[in-house]
């Protein structure tokens, strides 16, 4: 239970906290006295419910001090120590929260609630930047932590086009190029190769071509939860052997909920998608 009611935590206390990487990278002491005010302080005792699995998520958290367990159900995943920062799933438009947080000691945490970001965009452009740079960084940390754990595995970006659309999808792969480098790729044999020699990118899986088989391989991995989006730019004029698989691939899509997009402005909504985490 909360022991003690809320309020605004001053930047000195904030700043005495050693965060753990990567909250130290975006908030310096200038940052802090930005911060500071925002936030609500609570202090919970232990044994206390801070986050309840299932609940909706609409705040982060800050741990000032204390430690805390992350379960799923009464299964213990994860520790919390003093400078985590966590619930960062409301930032990325998760409806609700996938674990328990509970406090193991007596705990002094720092809330940001979602509403209060929402002001900053126009308010204060710098805090609301900084605050979007934490939380994909601190996004990218528990999913590395789940994927080296086998709990959350690996899920592709898939990326091709038809012969007559490479060059387009190149300069697409060029200009997004730090985004997509984020992600594991996987593309059908000729895409990989020009991604790879005209575009810069590495890629972790090659399929064969679709005409031989590459448009159903990758729709395998869709129907089995292993790609994240699909972007195929496809030409809509000349008639390709493959179109059968195509449209089977863009039923699986459809089907799993897998973000698919077919030219460059739909593929430039999937770029947004993979850049905020959904």
């Amino acid at each position: 239970m909360e022991v003690k009611g809320s309020r605004h935590p001053t930047a000195k206390e904030v700043g005495e906290v050693t965060w753990v990487h990567p909250a130290a990278d975006h908030f310096d002491g200038p940052g802090l006295d930005m911060l500071a005010p925002h936030l609500d302080r609570h202090e919970f005792s232990t044994g206390s419910v801070i986050i309840e699995q299932g609940g909706d998520a609409n705040s982060l958290f800050f741990l000032l001090s204390g430690e805390c367990a992350v379960l799923d159900g009464e299964r213990r995943i994860a520790s919390l120590g003093p400078g985590s920062v966590f619930g960062e799933g409301a930032f990325r438009g998760d409806p609700s929260r996938n674990a328990e947080i509970r406090a193991l000691t007596d705990a002094v945490i720092c809330e940001l609630s979602i509403a209060t970001v929402e002001e900053m965009v126009q308010s204060e452009p710098e805090l609301f930047h900084r605050l979007l740079a934490l939380t994909e960084a601190v996004c990218d940390i528990h999913r590395a932590e789940r994927q080296a754990s086998g709990e959350d595995p690996v899920r592709y970006v898939a990326i091709l086009a038809h012969d007559g659309r490479l060059e387009e999808l190149v300069s697409f792969a060029r200009e997004h190029h730090s985004v997509l480098t984020c992600f594991p790729l996987v593309a059908t044999a000729t895409s990989a190769r020009v991604l790879r020699s005209e575009a810069d990118l590495d890629l972790a899986e090659q399929v064969l071509s679709g005409p031989f088989g590459g448009d159903q391989a990758i729709g395998a991995m869709v129907a089995t939860g292993k790609v994240e989006a699909v972007i195929f730019l496809r030409d809509p004029v000349d008639s390709h052997t493959d179109s059968p698989d195509i449209e089977a691939l863009g039923r699986l899509c459809d089907l799993h909920r897998v973000p698919f997009a077919s030219n460059t402005s739909t593929a430039e909504a999937v770029i947004l998608h993979l850049a905020t985490g959904g």
